[in-house]
C-alpha cells in the first residue's frame, strides 16, 4: 500500500511539471491573451462551454478557442515580467511586452519588424551583472575586439557596444574578458614591446589575459596576450631577471 500511495504521488508530481503552462485557471472578459502560439489579442467574450471570443491584435476576424489553448496575460511568470529586457535566441534583445500563464512570451524585439513570441525557458531575464560581468564593463571579445556591455542576461549572453562592429554583439559570458587596472603586474597606460619589433602603451588590460595595445606604429589598436608582451622598465639585464634600477 505504501508503494502505491508512493507511486501516486510521483506520478502526480510529474503530471502537474509537465502540465505547469498547460492551461489558464481562470479567463474573463477583457483579459489579455495569447492563443496559437504567435499571437496575442483581448478576449471580448467567455461562455460557459469553455470557449472565448478574441478580438485578435493581428487577424481580420474573431478567433474563438478553447480556454485549454490560451495563455493569459501575467504580471510576471517565474523569473520573467512585464516591461522587463530579455535576450532571446541568443543574437537578439527586445521588451518583454506580455506574459502569459501557459508559458509564453510576448516581446517587442530590437531586431524584428514584428512582435516575437518565445517560451519562457528559452528567454534570458536582464540582470545588473551575472559572475564577473556587469553592465557598462569594459570587455573583450574574439580575442581582436572590444567594446561596452550594454545588458548582461541569466542565460549566461551578454550585449555588447562593439568600438568596431556597426550592430550590437552577443557573446557567451565566459568568451568576454573584463578589464582591470592591472593584470600580473602590468597596468593601464604600462609601456610595452609585442612582436619585438613594436611599442605602444596599454589601453585596456582583461582577466581573459589579453591585452589593448595603443601602438606606436600601427593605425588601429593592437591585441595580444599577456605572456607575449615585454613590459617597461628602468633597467634590464641580457640574461636572467630583469633587473629594475632606480
Amino acid at each position: 500500500m505504501k508503494h502505491v500511495t508512493t507511486f501516486l504521488a510521483i506520478s502526480l508530481l510529474i503530471s502537474t511539471n509537465v502540465f505547469a503552462y498547460s492551461s489558464s485557471s481562470r479567463v474573463c472578459k477583457n483579459d489579455r491573451v495569447v492563443f496559437d502560439h504567435n499571437f496575442s489579442g483581448t478576449v471580448v467574450e467567455v461562455f460557459n462551454n469553455g470557449t472565448v471570443k478574441i478580438n485578435s491584435d493581428s487577424h481580420n476576424s474573431y478567433q474563438i478557442r478553447n480556454i485549454r489553448d490560451i495563455g493569459v496575460a501575467r504580471r510576471c511568470v517565474e523569473h520573467l515580467c512585464a516591461n522587463s529586457r530579455a535576450n532571446f535566441d541568443n543574437s537578439f534583445s527586445g521588451l518583454i511586452t506580455e506574459v502569459y500563464d501557459n508559458g509564453i512570451v510576448k516581446i517587442n524585439s530590437d531586431s524584428h519588424s514584428s512582435y516575437q513570441y518565445r517560451r519562457i525557458q528559452d528567454i534570458g531575464a536582464e540582470n545588473r551583472c551575472l559572475a564577473n560581468v556587469c553592465k557598462n564593463d569594459r570587455v573583450n571579445f574574439d580575442y581582436n575586439f572590444s567594446g561596452k556591455v550594454e545588458e548582461v542576461y541569466d542565460n549566461g549572453m551578454v550585449k555588447i557596444n562593439s568600438d568596431s562592429h556597426s550592430s550590437y554583439q552577443y557573446r557567451q559570458i565566459q568568451d568576454v574578458g573584463v578589464a582591470r587596472r592591472c593584470i600580473s603586474q602590468l597596468c593601464v597606460h604600462d609601456g610595452v614591446s609585442f612582436d619585438y619589433s613594436f611599442s605602444g602603451r596599454v589601453v585596456e588590460i582583461y582577466d581573459n589575459g589579453m591585452v589593448k595595445i595603443n601602438s606606436d606604429s600601427h593605425n588601429s589598436y593592437q591585441y595580444r596576450r599577456i605572456q607575449d608582451l615585454g613590459a617597461e622598465v628602468r633597467c634590464s639585464t641580457s640574461k636572467g631577471p630583469r633587473k629594475i634600477c632606480y
